[in-house]
């Protein structure tokens, strides 16, 4: 045992150092840790009597194990802390690329501690020698008996309990690798209670979320809140409304995940799209002016819609085509009111009516494993779904040469196609659609158009005819990217165009960071939606739909915070965990239909994502590797445009993507 004034002028070396070398001043350490400017003065010249919580938490922060900030010389020497009937002595220490510590604990009897989250991937293993000890998650914590031991996952409130007699215990902690331990985006505070907190608290959120503007591409605070996080949510919600004193609108997002005994609150960048431009003519037909002031509303993200802009929105949305029904209810979606194109009701009807008869000996191109009818309809509420088309609609008029003969690869079930006639009426379709069960939708959805229909694999069509438009949507990473472009290279005219519209991803170089960016590339769609089905936008969620937005709201945004800060592998935990809780729901799906239309775009895209995490779909590439295969294949750049970003800040970056390519062989 040392002395406290040994401990305290250790500490307060250790502290110092650390804080420094991470470049801290005491109140940007003060924000991370939630301890006091104050404590932190008074430790920090040696003058503290510290306690376990305290030190752990400045640990927590400064990004450290616990023993780097307590640890003195001579190293056989070991540090114990002694607070509320509880003491900690360290006792042995690893610094392999794994960290382990191991502690004596003692804990008189009736004596309790309530440990706050450690970062992300710490574990902690208790060996019981003596006693009676009460320890684990919070919200089930386990009786463990002198002779046994336990291990949990110490990223969560964990407690040590004395109930019956005093306990003595070996507690074992073990860090991740030192890049997996972050809380560089990360600050932890107390529930403020009086006035001056309240305002420090959106000083401070103010602050963070301009850093964001700016570029950081996250923020998280964590308030401890003790009981009732969702009144602490609701508050802050309500603070944030009040304090809004201008009618300009920061672009970043706000999510709010309330958690047993603390409130997780995280910041992103919005979605960033619409990149195509509006070109206004001199005494347009009114049909067209409709149009183009329909394609200004859509493109605002940012700035509110007068009264006048909505009620024209919303009879596009009830009486347009489809594509303008689409663009019209995502836009009102956006403006906070949650709006589903009306063509999606038939759609839903035909989904549990239309008979579709695949052979056993059908072979589906891809292997996929979602099915098109848990697709159809609910992927043109995907965020930008709807503006890629209108961006290949007018990239055809501009680079097609008035040709109107064009070859669809992979229509899948033909919504996108009906958008796209939408635009130009008079095309003259040949589509191509290899799986049996959306060439039965196909034909159901282009029955009164006249479109060429083939069910047949792209790649392995002996096709002599030249086409001199060539056209994807959604397709090129169901094929193999590099064939799709090679034999579309074959099959175009000479001077004839490839139109390709599909989600990219940003470049990768590992299957770690490939799964990254795709987390973050889905999980950003899913977190646009999220955004529009908050309870801010609906007033009259049942009990069990309230149960349904929760737990996509707890889990997104951790999830989409993992990955960013790299901790992979335990965002892919939380995605699998959302799919266990999302399928143990399944009877309680939402019976409003609006919301039961965005339900199934979540399970869909939550699918889609594990799925290529777990390889059994096709990968998506980047758009820089895109435009390699590209050019390999005689296929030159003519134009490309990100219409809906999901990550990074660059045109080049994941979204939904159009790219224009001309044959140059």
């Amino acid at each position: 045992m040392i002395s406290n004034k040994a401990l305290q002028s250790t500490v307060a070396k250790r502290l110092e150092i650390l804080r420094k070398k991470r470049e801290l001043t005491m109140s940007g350490l003060a924000e991370r840790s939630g301890v006091s400017k104050g404590t932190l003065s008074v430790l920090e010249d040696g003058s503290g009597n510290p306690t376990i919580s305290t030190l752990w938490n400045i640990a927590d922060a400064l990004e450290v194990p616990f023993s780097e900030l307590i640890s003195i010389t001579p190293q056989n020497t070991k540090p114990q802390l002694n607070s509320d009937g509880i003491s900690v002595q360290l006792i042995d220490q690893s610094n392999r690329s794994i960290r382990i510590e191991a502690y004596h604990m003692t804990i008189k009897v009736n004596s309790h501690r309530e440990a706050a989250p450690h970062p992300s991937g710490v574990t902690e293993q208790v060996m019981v020698l003596k006693g009676h000890l009460l320890t684990g998650p919070l919200d089930d914590p386990k009786l463990v008996t002198a002779g046994e031991h336990y291990t949990f996952k110490a990223d969560c409130p964990h407690i040590y309990s004395a109930p019956t007699d005093n306990i003595s215990a070996i507690i074992t902690v073990q860090y991740p690798k030192d890049k997996e331990l972050s809380s560089e985006h990360t600050l932890v505070k107390s529930s403020p209670t009086t006035p001056k907190e309240w305002d420090e608290l959106l000083d401070l959120l103010h602050h963070h979320s301009l850093e964001v503007t700016n570029g950081l591409p996250v923020f998280r605070l964590v308030i401890r809140t003790g009981a009732e996080p969702d009144i602490v949510a609701r508050n802050i919600k309500a603070r944030l409304l009040g304090a809004q004193t201008t009618h300009y609108k920061l672009p970043v997002a706000l999510y709010f995940s309330p958690e047993k005994e603390q409130l997780c609150l995280y910041i992103f960048p919005k979605s960033k799209g619409c990149t195509y431009n509006i070109k206004k003519q001199k005494n347009s037909p009114v049909e067209e002016e409709e149009r183009n002031t329909l394609f200004a509303c859509c493109k605002v993200n940012d700035v509110m819609l007068d009264d006048g802009q909505l009620h024209f929105l919303k009879q596009f949305s009830t009486s347009g085509n489809l594509l303008c029904a689409t663009l019209a209810s995502e836009a009102l979606s956006i403006q906070g009111i949650p709006t589903l194109p009306h063509h999606i009701n038939d759609f839903m009807h035909q989904q549990n009516t239309l008979d579709i008869n695949v052979n056993d000996t059908d072979k589906i191109v891809d292997k996929e494993t979602i099915g098109v009818d848990r697709y159809n309809p609910y992927i043109t509420l995907q965020p930008g779904y709807a503006r890629q088309i209108l961006v290949m609609g007018e990239m055809l008029l501009k680079y097609g040469n008035g040709h109107r003969q064009t070859l669809n690869i992979g229509t899948g079930s033909g919504l996108p196609l009906l958008m796209l006639l939408d635009i130009i009426p008079d095309l003259v379709i040949t589509a191509i659609e290899p799986n049996p069960a959306a060439f039965a939708y196909l034909q159901t959805h282009t029955q009164n158009a006249d479109v060429t229909l083939q069910c047949n694999d792209f790649l392995t069509i002996e096709n002599h005819t030249k086409y001199p438009i060539i056209t994807a949507i959604g397709a090129s990473h169901h094929l193999n990217t590099a064939y799709l472009l090679q034999k579309a290279q074959l099959l175009l005219e000479e001077e004839g165009i490839l139109i390709i519209a599909d989600e990219l991803i940003p470049s990768f170089n590992s299957e770690k960071k490939r799964n990254q960016v795709l987390i973050n590339h889905h999980v950003s769609y899913m977190l646009d939606v999220i955004r529009i089905i908050s309870h801010e936008n609906f007033s009259d969620f049942s009990p069990h739909e309230d149960l349904f937005i929760k737990v996509y709201m707890q889990e997104l945004p951790t999830i989409a915070f993992m990955a960013t800060t790299n901790s992979i592998n335990i965002a892919i935990t939380h995605l699998k965990q959302l799919h266990e809780k999302i399928q143990d729901n399944e009877s309680n799906k939402p019976k409003n239909k609006t919301l039961l239309g965005y339900y199934h775009f979540l399970e869909l895209e939550l699918n889609v994502l594990l799925a290529e995490i777990n390889n059994t779909r096709r990968r998506k590439t980047s758009a820089e590797n895109f435009f390699a295969l590209a050019e390999s294949s005689g296929l030159d750049l003519l134009a490309h445009h990100r219409v809906y970003a999901t990550s990074g800040t660059s045109k080049a970056e994941g979204g939904t993507h159009v790219f224009v390519l001309k044959k140059a062989l």
